[in-house]
């Protein structure tokens, strides 16, 4: 740990850590697979949460019937920086390769096929900040554009300047 602000969980801590961070999700690692890899650095943004995985190829499923009322409540947004990914919800499936990225709502099950060993980004933004018109777009997952379109380029380049900062970074800050 850096400062309470910042925290690492790797090897055995990895599985817990990311079901503190994320609400009730399983994850399952290849038959015989040491996770020694998975990393997980997080990081407090004020009301946000900014989180980076770096893991072997597993598969990740989110139960809705398990949430708990002090499971964070807050979208999603996920950019892939490297591997290969195929996420499923409400009957939309889609494949996220590098530099790909997707808006959804964990409240809603999901499952996220890591298909390569992963490095990715999520970034959690508490749903009261959302407006109902966009909550109600975001029942299924919504592709953001591609790392060519510029507001992806900005969010994508902030989501991994802070992250790449974050242990430098105080409390105030």
């Amino acid at each position: 740990m850096h400062g309470h602000h910042v925290s690492v969980a790797d090897g055995e801590a990895f599985l817990s850590a990311s079901r503190m961070l994320f609400g009730p999700i399983t994850q399952r690692f290849s038959r015989g697979e040491t996770p020694s890899l998975p990393k997980l650095v997080s990081v407090h943004l004020g009301s946000c949460r900014l989180s980076e995985i770096k893991a072997k190829s597993h598969l990740v499923v989110s139960d809705r019937t398990f949430w708990r009322s002090f499971d964070p409540d807050a979208i999603k947004i996920l950019m892939q920086l490297s591997g290969r990914s195929h996420f499923e919800q409400q009957q939309v499936a889609l494949d996220l390769g590098p530099r790909a990225a997707i808006i959804y709502d964990p409240m809603r099950s999901y499952s996220l096929q890591n298909l390569s060993d992963v490095d990715q980004l999520i970034l959690q933004v508490p749903r009261s900040t959302f407006g109902d018109e966009t909550l109600a777009r975001l029942a299924s997952p919504v592709p953001l554009p591609g790392n060519d379109d510029s507001l992806t380029h900005i969010v994508s380049g902030l989501m991994q300047m802070a992250i790449g900062t974050a242990h430098k970074l105080d409390e105030a800050s």
